[in-house]
């Protein structure tokens, strides 16, 4: 259970029963500092671990800052346990702790999918006024803006780093020049074929200078549209980034 709970801190398990393992309260202590790194747990079975009012004390202070974890069902058989001790008050309030921190978690993922649905909403709605139509590289640079966007609060969370974004709209602008220059050298190869004209090919390095402006750029005008979205829609970028 040692092993399981120290690799819980990185894992991207949604669910987990570690339920009937004895573990006791040395066990949570480990899966509530577990708790405090996992950002991929939405549901947790912990019963007959036989874990008193310190093990619990821990898994509310670890529920404190976990912002993911959504469900786990009452320990009905460790509770009941811990009811015979002196120290019953203090189960009562960390379990009851434990379960505000759930609910809240709840009521945040709620919250962040009507926000996510109306900036998309939004968006989509705004699409003329930022001319997307106008040109193949605003076309990608908006739709990966909306992916992002519609990636928000999705299972499992998710921190997406605008780097990321950037990199993935430089890549479809890579292949879009890529075919553009294609048809004009076909294009002029033909040309001067008709004149008994014949064209080597020449294969050009890429210039780090240039990547370097188109990704400079991308993020001003990613940066440009978000100057038109809500307050809210600006928000989620900086937490992405």
């Amino acid at each position: 259970m040692h092993v399981i709970l120290n690799a819980l801190g990185v894992s991207k398990l949604t669910l987990l029963d570690i339920s009937n393992n004895e573990m006791g309260n040395s066990g949570a202590r480990l899966l509530s500092k577990a708790l405090q790194l996992n950002h991929c747990l939405q549901k947790l079975y912990i019963d007959r671990n036989q874990i008193t009012a310190e093990g619990f004390g821990e898994l509310s202070n670890a529920l404190k800052l976990n912002r993911t974890l959504q469900s786990m069902p009452t320990p009905i058989i460790d509770v009941s346990d811990a009811f015979g001790k002196p120290d019953r008050s203090r189960v009562l309030t960390a379990v009851s702790e434990i379960e505000r921190y759930l609910e809240r978690n709840r009521s945040e993922k709620c919250r962040n999918e009507e926000l996510r649905q109306k900036v998309i909403h939004q968006l989509n709605n705004r699409s003329e006024k930022y001319e997307i139509n106008s040109s193949d590289y605003k076309r990608i640079i908006f739709f990966e803006v909306i992916k992002v966007i519609s990636d928000f609060g999705s299972e499992p969370a998710i921190r997406i780093p605008i780097d990321e974004v950037v990199d993935s709209i430089v890549a479809k602008l890579d292949q879009i020049s890529k075919a553009n220059d294609d048809k004009t050298l076909s294009k002029l190869k033909e040309a001067l074929a008709e004149h008994g004209v014949e064209i080597c090919e020449n294969v050009e390095a890429k210039n780090p200078g240039q990547e370097n402006y188109l990704r400079k750029s991308i993020k001003q005008l990613i940066e440009n549209h978000l100057t038109e979205m809500s307050w809210a829609t600006r928000f989620i970028f900086k937490w992405c980034n």
